[in-house]
């Protein structure tokens, strides 16, 4: 299976989004994979539907068809589009029997598939995870990092929305989707639905559906549009649910200091921190320092200290987020990545955040650390700061904030590489192969008091050249893998998925 994102036909036809036009007259069959119980709200719905199906002249509304699924649901969800099949209705409707839809949830569903160009189109649903509620919106992650897809907390509103995958709670599906799928599997009376390993990550059913379906060029959409509940219990969840203030996380500020030494330093910069108010946790990361670091840092009961002799600064950042990415929330924590030879502007962490999240697809923002005019919250950038403070460097790696939903993605910084390199890996990976931005935050301010001395031109430098070299050529042979993965990934594959 090629994983990829299906390319929409050209249809000169195909309507505009602000288009007068009427509803497909086509049949819709419902599939209900069921665990014997349906429950009272979506039956409520349901019958709803149905009534104003009928008083409306539409008639979309065609034959039902259930399956018990008991544990293996893709058994159900297979049969059910067995029995579709048998039958001549153009899409077929999989609902969970705990999903509340709407009167009109297919006439929408219907309409936002012509005017995409959609093959599969799903309503907009929320899965209740341990966080809280998420869209059951999908886009390819970062496929060299050993992830296949991530979930889209940052999805657009009120769009008609291209994705990797979705869920199969309220999912409609052209009938040519299956009849392709099966074509391509002869000796597979159930190609459609399993569960599977790919690229390391275990893959859901539903997931590998969109994705076989994305495969074989039949475009996958998300109608942000069409508001689907999930009943549990008493209440249902709605999509409006996601971004309320109740369910989604306050911001937890985390601060990282790796150091070695420079007591005056780090209590100076720590001191800071303090008198603004505006860090949750402080993380240092002790890389062997002596006895006078080591007999402070056991009297800071506010300070969480990993003791790491001799480690790399990449490591040192990997295992601080590590300790970050194991607390129970998962979203809108700001990671805040320090070196100890700084002095912070005000409010500095909470403009470094405001930046940070004025944005969905910016996943990074370091400091202003050259007083640069920068018009808007941040600038965007695809260059490090490489010690040019001449307001022409770009990313520094010595002050800057990352979303912890980067990590969760399976981002880690190259070990590979033992001091230098890092702040390049992360700025790549996010706008090479994430698609995503990176920027300087307008308002963040810094000074790097050690700024420039060793990178730019310091007779001392040349010590480091000859680590420098190898975390270089190491780099380089990192990304060399990583773009010949994504080639491969691109490439066209005879095998079945």
């Amino acid at each position: 299976m090629e994983i990829k994102m299906a390319q929409v036909k050209d249809n000169p036809n195909r309507p505009s989004i602000d288009d007068n036009f009427e509803i497909p007259r086509v049949k819709v069959d419902l599939l209900y994979p069921t665990s014997e119980r349906i429950h009272v709200y979506t039956h409520q719905a349901l019958t709803k539907a149905y009534n104003h199906d009928a008083t409306s002249g539409w008639n979309l509304m065609g034959s039902e068809h259930a399956r018990f699924s008991g544990a293996n649901i893709s058994k159900a969800r297979n049969e059910l589009v067995s029995l579709f099949l048998q039958g001549d209705a153009e899409w077929a409707m999989f609902l969970d029997t705990d999903m509340v839809i709407s009167d009109d949830t297919i006439a929408r569903l219907l309409l936002a598939a012509e005017v995409s160009g959609a093959d599969v189109i799903s309503g907009l649903c929320v899965m209740i995870g341990a966080s809280g509620p998420i869209p059951t919106i999908y886009e390819f992650g970062n496929f060299s990092a050993g992830e296949v897809t991530r979930v889209a907390f940052d999805y657009p509103d009120k769009a008609i929305l291209q994705v990797a995958a979705t869920g199969t709670a309220c999912l409609m599906v052209k009938r040519e989707v299956f009849e392709t799928i099966a074509a391509a599997h002869p000796n597979n009376p159930y190609p459609w639905f399993r569960e599977d390993v790919i690229n390391g990550e275990w893959i859901s059913e539903d997931i590998y559906f969109c994705l076989q379906a994305n495969s074989f060029d039949h475009p996958v959409f998300v109608d942000c549009n069409t508001p689907v509940g999930h009943a549990k219990g008493s209440r249902v969840w709605m999509p409006e649910d996601i971004r309320k203030e109740s369910s989604m996380p306050d911001q937890h500020n985390v601060v990282v200091i790796p150091v070695k030494n420079k007591l005056k330093m780090t209590k100076d910069l720590v001191a800071q921190l303090r008198e603004q108010d505006e860090t949750d946790e402080i993380i240092i990361v002790d890389n062997g320092s002596g006895k006078e670091m080591r007999n402070w840092l056991s009297c800071q009961d506010d300070i969480t200290v990993l003791d790491m002799p001799d480690a790399g600064i990449h490591e040192m950042w990997n295992a601080a987020t590590n300790t970050v990415t194991a607390l129970s929330q998962k979203r809108n924590i700001n990671v805040t990545f320090l070196n100890n030879d700084i002095v912070i502007g005000d409010n500095f962490i909470s403009n470094m955040a405001k930046a940070l999240r004025s944005s969905k697809g910016l996943m990074a923002v370091c400091a202003n650390y050259d007083g640069r005019e920068i018009s808007d919250l941040y600038e965007t950038t695809a260059d490090i700061c490489a010690a040019r403070y001449d307001g022409t460097g770009g990313f520094a790696g010595f002050a800057f904030t990352v979303k912890v939903e980067w990590f969760h993605s399976g981002y880690a910084f190259p070990e590979e590489c033992k001091w230098w390199g890092g702040d390049n890996d992360l700025v790549n990976m996010i706008t090479v192969v994430a698609k995503g931005t990176v920027g300087i935050s307008r308002d963040a301010t810094v000074v790097h008091i050690d700024g420039g001395s060793l990178t730019a031109g310091d007779p001392a430098w040349s010590k480091f050249k000859e680590q420098t070299t190898k975390d270089m050529e190491a780099l380089a042979k990192r990304w060399e893998g990583i773009m010949s993965e994504i080639a491969k990934s691109q490439e066209p594959s005879n095998e079945e998925g």
